[in-house]
């Protein structure tokens, strides 16, 4: 990481999730237009064997970073367990002062924006849903995942919740 005057805000989201997620949008692309199956895909991310590189070293080496002053570690489902820690944490870091009125005002501006975001045609594939991938996955595809994030996540502190 830089540890200059530039801030990183890093936002991780569940990897089942994201998983069915890039699945879709890959699909979704005339210039991918990624035509195997799902399961081929989940094998390929859980392999390292997409594009961008491993999904698992990437939230790693931004995890370890997480104290940094300069970076602010985000998880995803955590804009819907609870927008107004997380807006008043992102807040805080950029330096951002604002009374309780101004704060609400600023989650509630958030959580309408999110709702348009997830409502809109350009998100009509998953909607950016939490927990959308127990409509994908298979019970033996999630086992074999849980045993893969084990082994790529097991020494790191690194916790999702796969319950919402």
């Amino acid at each position: 990481m830089n540890h200059g005057e530039g801030k990183v805000i890093y936002m991780a989201r569940n990897p089942k999730d994201l998983v069915v997620s890039y699945y879709q949008f890959h699909r979704s692309l005339r210039t991918m237009s990624y035509r195997g199956t799902f399961q081929e895909f989940c094998r390929r991310f859980m392999d390292d064997k997409l594009g961008y590189g491993s999904w698992f070293d990437h939230v790693q080496e931004f995890w370890e970073h997480r104290l940094d002053s300069n970076v602010l570690f985000l998880k995803y489902e955590d804009m819907y367990k609870d927008l107004s820690t997380l807006v008043s944490d992102l807040a805080r870091f950029l330096g951002v002062s604002c009374d309780k009125s101004q704060l609400e005002t600023l989650v509630d501006s958030c959580s309408q924006l999110i709702d348009q975001c997830c409502s809109s045609e350009a998100m009509a594939v998953c909607r950016g849903r939490v927990g959308l991938w127990r409509d994908v996955l298979t019970v033996s595809m999630n086992e074999r995942f849980d045993e893969v994030y084990r082994e790529k996540m097991g020494k790191s502190d690194l916790e999702f919740d796969f319950g919402l």
